[in-house]
This record gives structure tokens, C-alpha cells and sequence, in this order.
């Protein structure tokens, strides 16, 4: 860990040496990463639209506890299981801590990028279908609806935004809140590492911007984060 201030601040800088600083102490867990049960299905028609299903070995089936984790890439990288790590330990791992030591099963999905002519709110809508998957498929013994807690990094936090607090997820939005949640009920999120503007980008990130959001750029505004605080609730 005292490696780390070295490296910088700036993604670029600390990107690849915190990947080669964290590989011996990852490549020591792989047996126990590996062990952990992970499926992959489809939750989608577009080919990209792929999920790894994480399941706990030895916790009973009445645990009802649910985490999906979305990665970070800037909008134009990233991949369930990161091709950056050996033996397909990233993001395996997360799913293995979530899994082993938490008992929670672990949803961890690929969505649209740039390169597949994602546009803005296509990642809201990845989500949307990642939830719905769940609801469909993902069963449990306990008598409540499955809790939900969603982890959302970097870019994958913006696709949570857009899900929480743009209008057009609304619908889908209210089959998770409250009194409405019968097989699924989201019981919290975590934004790691978001961007919850972009009014100050630096200016390479200028033509990413303009290929996500285009001339949507001031829908997005209105779903991001910060605007939750003019007091809109979740449900409408």
C-alpha cells in the first residue's frame, strides 16, 4: 500500500502499476477465486450483453442478499473478466469476496461501450435488463423479495445514475422501491469513484463525451446524481 502515492494521481498514471502491484497477491488466491461457482448467461440480445452469476458454496439457499457490481472504463473499456490479470482473476475476485465472505450472490455484467455504438441512456438500460434478468431468474427460499445493493464504478456508477434518476426508467424503478418490490428490492447503492458531472472534463475526454451523450448531453444532466438533491424521489 505505501507503493501506491508513487504512482500518481492521474488514471493513466496509476492504472497499470496498481494492476502489476496487486497481481503476486491475487495469483496467491486464485485457487480459492477459482472455487467460487460462476456462471455466465445472457441477459439481452445484443451479444454483448453477457452477466457472470456468482453463487456462494456453502451458504444456504434462504440468504436473500444480492450485489451487482458495475465496473469502471471510461465508457470505452472493460470486460467482466479483466484481460489485464492472469487467469481470469479480475473481476472473479470481487465476486469471490462478495460471495465467500459475505454470503451474497454476485451479479457482474458487461454492457454496451462506445465501440458498440452505445449511446446515452444505454447503460441505464443495460441495468434495467441486468434487474429484470434477476427477477426472472435468480431464486431464493426466503419468504421476502431478494435485497439488492448495487456498486457502481467510474463509468459504471454513471450507468447507475441514469438508471436511478432518469425518467424513462421510472417504471422499472418502482418494481424495486418499496411496496411495489415483490421478487426484488433494492436496498441501497454505492457510487465508487464517479464522475457526477462532467462540466469540468478534461479535454480528451471531449470526444468520448460527444459519442455517449451527443445532443442528449442536457438529458444527462438532469440524471446525474447532484440533481437528487432538488428533492425528486427515485419512484417518479
Amino acid at each position: 500500500m505505501e507503493q501506491l502515492p508513487g504512482f500518481g494521481t492521474a488514471i493513466g498514471e496509476v492504472l497499470l502499476p496498481t494492476y502489476k502491484l496487486y497481481t503476486p497477491l491475487l495469483l496467491k488466491q486464485a485457487d480459492a477465486i477459482k472455487a467460487t461457482k460462476r456462471e455466465s448467461f445472457p441477459y439481452g440480445k445484443h451479444p454483448r450483453q453477457q452477466l457472470d452469476l456468482y453463487t456462494p458454496v456453502d451458504t444456504p439457499e434462504s440468504q436473500n442478499k444480492l450485489v451487482i457490481f458495475l465496473y469502471g472504463g471510461g465508457l470505452v473499456r472493460g470486460d467482466k473478466i479483466n484481460p489485464n490479470f492472469p487467469e481470469a482473476l479480475v473481476y472473479a475476485n470481487l465476486g469471490h469476496f462478495f460471495a465467500e465472505r459475505l454470503g451474497c450472490k454476485v451479479v457482474i455484467p458487461d454492457y454496451r461501450l462506445i465501440s458498440h455504438e452505445a449511446r446515452f441512456p444505454s447503460g441505464g438500460e443495460d441495468l434495467e435488463l441486468v434487474i429484470q434478468f434477476i427477477q426472472e431468474n435468480v431464486r431464493h427460499d426466503s419468504r421476502g423479495p431478494l435485497s439488492l445493493h448495487i456498486i457502481g464504478n467510474s463509468a459504471g456508477g454513471v450507468h447507475l445514475a441514469s438508471y436511478l434518476f432518469a425518467p424513462q426508467f421510472a417504471a422499472s424503478r418502482r418494481r424495486i422501491l418499496g411496496r411495489d418490490a415483490v421478487d426484488v428490492r433494492l436496498s441501497g447503492v454505492t457510487f465508487l469513484a464517479v464522475p457526477f458531472h462532467f462540466d469540468q472534463a478534461a479535454a480528451e475526454r471531449a470526444e468520448t463525451l460527444a459519442a455517449y451523450f451527443g445532443k442528449k448531453r442536457a438529458a444527462a444532466r438532469s440524471a446525474r446524481p447532484l440533481k437528487s438533491r432538488q428533492g425528486r424521489r427515485l419512484h417518479q
